[in-house]
């Protein structure tokens, strides 16, 4: 969702909704979503005395918390010059704990911190505030500020997605608020909040839910064989017929026995193998394969092209 100038936090709070629609419909489990604003974080450790430099390199620690523990950022912070109050008030910070109107309440008990920290809790409780009334239960939303989001461009609302049940997928879906991104390319402030769905974490357990059957590892429906080396331009010839008939087709130009190339073909899901031999294109004819049910049949090459595409379409109509 991208404004012109401005963007209302309406916005920010209808993201998890839609994230939550779609996992829902998705039905693969439960999940949760994450979410915090790094405007709390960053007015935090500017009220600790670090500069813009600094906090950035601190975000970027911090975020690896979840993965790596909390001894890397100590040793960070540490080399760094930080104290000891202050290496132990931020930790406390990303690690707090409770529901989540328990810790909106924690962070707004804080005063004097600054004008960004606040900012950051006010624009959180009302992003909170209005999800809820998109309908999302509680049990899939929830505040978390150990979720940072280590990249620069971020500025406000953030969001990270996981599977309760599969932890080890990491974050699925993850986005927030980025209110100057879009102005580096273009001449105006263009605000903006967004999420990416990672559906390369997401598919296995897609396929472990029947939501996502495995498909042919091929685009072509055919594969022409070689079964010697003495047929690739014969292969060639009736690769080109096949495609100048709009079937897409692919030829197996590596050095194999017959029947690993028919391996190959039944493992990459082709729906035809076509096979030059040399006693049937002495008599002007050719071989090919239903690879579903393993008949064989001998025509014309003039009309392989015919009867392949009636195969084909019998086994997707």
């Amino acid at each position: 969702i991208v404004g012109d100038g401005r963007l209302s936090l309406m916005a920010d709070a209808e993201i998890p909704a839609v994230i939550s629609e779609v996992f829902t419909r998705l039905d693969i489990g439960n999940f949760c979503i994450r979410i915090s604003n790094r405007k709390i974080l960053t007015g935090y450790l500017e009220y600790l005395g670090f500069d813009g430099r600094e906090t950035a390199d601190i975000l970027r620690e911090a975020d690896k918390i979840e993965r790596q523990g909390t001894d890397p950022v100590r040793e960070y912070l540490s080399k760094g010059g930080a104290d000891q109050s202050k290496i132990d008030g931020i930790l406390d910070l990303v690690q707090a704990e409770g529901s989540s109107q328990e810790l909106l309440e924690n962070l707004k008990a804080r005063t004097g911190v600054g004008e960004r920290y606040e900012q950051g809790v006010s624009e959180l409780s009302t992003v909170v505030e209005f999800a809820s009334s998109f309908g999302i239960p509680e049990s899939n939303l929830r505040v978390d500020l150990g979720i940072i989001r280590g990249l620069d461009y971020y500025t406000g609302t953030i969001f990270e997605t996981r599977l309760t049940d599969h932890p080890q997928l990491g974050s699925i879906c993850s986005g927030g608020r980025y209110d100057d991104l879009a102005s580096y390319f273009v001449g105006k402030t263009l605000p903006g909040v967004g999420i990416s769905i990672g559906f390369s974490r997401l598919f296995s357990q897609l396929m472990r839910a029947e939501i996502m059957q495995a498909g042919p590892a091929t685009v072509a429906s055919v594969l022409v064989t070689t079964p010697d080396e003495s047929l690739y331009r014969k292969a060639i010839e009736i690769a080109g017929q096949l495609r100048s008939n709009d079937i897409a087709a692919e030829i197996f130009f590596e050095k194999a026995r017959l029947a690993r190339q028919l391996r190959y073909a039944s493992r990459k899901g082709f729906k035809v193998a076509v096979i030059p031999l040399e006693e049937d294109l002495a008599a002007g004819n050719v071989r090919f394969r239903d690879m579903d049910s393993g008949v064989e049949r001998s025509v014309p090459i003039a009309a392989l092209s015919g009867e392949i595409a009636k195969l084909t379409q019998s086994s997707t109509g």
